[in-house]
């Protein structure tokens, strides 16, 4: 929710930290000890914010001063936490099929079983079994573009299901399909069908 001073900001999960609200939403220029002291500043929290990892509890609100941004833009699927690149988009070698192939989106691991989210709210066109992606959840957007979740233990929507970003559950990660082991495979297509790389579409449409 935005209002005069910035966005006011919802934590989701238990654990969520300031370094990890920080760097997710400040600008691309901005400096982020400089964006963490205004937070704490904003929001009244102890000076002791800044010099160790600083948890929130689900249904914390925080002052994002000066952040905002395109509500209808990707985020993250996954709630909260800190995330790595396993595999990232572009040619690589591919560990079962032992060739170089280009990959369409990014693999993010994770727990097995840690919930996925939309990254942008959508409408569900396909969910089941697809050869190579294992269980599989496909959204389409209202611009037309497309988001692919795959290697999921199980998929947790049907076809034709309209889905929240950040808040209808599409399933768990898992490692279904070609996958040597639990993770998130996360692809955004085009209108016209094309694969782009999904870290550089956070925080826009």
């Amino acid at each position: 929710m935005h209002n005069g001073r910035g966005l006011l900001y919802e934590v989701t999960v238990d654990g969520e930290t300031l370094d990890g609200i920080a760097g997710r939403f400040k600008s691309k220029d901005a400096d982020l000890a400089a964006f963490k002291i205004g937070i704490v500043r904003e929001n009244g929290l102890p000076p002791s914010a800044l010099l160790a990892p600083h948890k929130f509890k689900k249904g914390d609100r925080l002052q994002l001063p000066g952040v905002y941004i395109n509500l209808d833009a990707y985020r993250l699927p996954f709630n909260g936490g800190e995330i790595r690149i396993s595999s990232s988009f572009g040619m690589r070698y591919h560990p079962i099929l032992k060739h170089r192939i280009f990959h369409k989106g990014c693999d993010i691991p994770m727990p097995s079983g840690t919930p996925v989210y939309p990254s942008r709210s959508g409408t569900v066109v396909f969910s089941g079994w697809k050869e190579g992606y294992g269980y599989t959840v496909e959204l389409r957007h209202k611009d037309g573009s497309m988001a692919r979740y795959a290697h999921l233990s199980k998929a947790l929507v049907a076809a034709g299901a309209e889905v929240q970003k950040s808040k209808s559950m599409l399933g768990r990660v898992g490692s279904s399909g070609l996958s040597t082991g639990p993770h998130l495979h996360f692809e955004i297509i085009t209108p016209s069908g094309r694969s782009i790389n999904p870290m550089k579409k956070l925080g826009r449409r």
